[in-house]
């Protein structure tokens, strides 16, 4: 078995993002880093297709939030962010090169991507402005799997901005989720303080992605037992991204 990344080049218009913070934006930088993070993935054992930029979408480098794949279908998202819903349909193409059946969600549903946090095969599904009830139930029905809704604390942009699943019953996560890993019986891993950001990091068996630049992070990530892989990601820090959002995996 092979697994893909589904990666996308982020264009001049990746200026405009959508963003909480102030800091201006260097493309250039961006495409440098976009490109040291495709062969952190290939170092992890992904095989890599990148896509190029789409000016039409300054966010459309961020693939995770416009589609989730799983059982072999890809549920082409619609963000609640308006200026990003359509990105899905730019994948269309290359999903479908890969034998993925396409289903959509479709209006009053909204559904980022980034919200979609799997523990084995349930998907706990952030409830807040880019995602709504009517998208959870959507993605259930659609991909044929059970999904529960998690409301996201004020000013948190997607659920796996602040939590990620190790396996193993673990729950590495900031301090406002560790009532949902008591809830599902998860052991809570915090993630060390000033370093939030970590909260978004990339799981591929042993390996992990993580933004570099945060020791402490790297060495709890270590010391749970994964090989870690620390990847300078400070441009799409600057738009609320992190390791996940810049691709989507699937086994073929």
């Amino acid at each position: 078995m092979r697994w893909i990344a589904l990666t996308r080049t982020p264009g001049q218009s990746y200026v405009k993002a959508i963003s909480s913070t102030a800091a201006s934006i260097d493309p250039d930088e961006a495409r440098r880093q976009h490109a040291g993070y495709c062969q952190a993935l290939r170092n992890i054992g992904l095989e890599v297709i990148t896509l190029p930029p789409d000016e039409r979408f300054p966010d459309g480098c961020f693939v995770e939030d416009a589609v989730v794949v799983r059982n072999g279908k890809a549920l082409l998202t619609r963000s609640g962010a308006p200026s990003r819903q359509g990105e899905g349909e730019t994948l269309r193409p290359t999903l479908q090169a890969h034998n993925l059946q396409i289903v959509e969600v479709e209006p009053p549903g909204t559904l980022d991507g980034g919200d979609v946090l799997w523990v084995e095969d349930v998907a706990y599904v952030g409830l807040g402005d880019r995602t709504n009830r009517e998208g959870i139930a959507q993605l259930a029905a659609k991909l044929g799997v059970e999904a529960h809704p998690v409301p996201l604390p004020p000013g948190m942009l997607h659920l796996k901005s602040g939590a990620a699943y190790l396996g193993n019953g673990m729950l590495y996560a900031v301090a406002a989720f560790a009532p949902l890993a008591a809830q599902i019986g998860l052991e809570w891993i915090p993630v060390p303080r000033g370093e939030e950001i970590t909260a978004d990091v990339l799981l591929f068996g042993a390996k992990v992605v993580i933004p570099a630049g945060y020791p402490r992070a790297a060495n709890l990530l270590k010391e749970l037992g994964f090989q870690v892989q620390p990847v300078n990601l400070a441009e799409f820090a600057k738009a609320d991204g992190g390791p996940t959002c810049l691709s989507v995996i699937w086994p073929e």
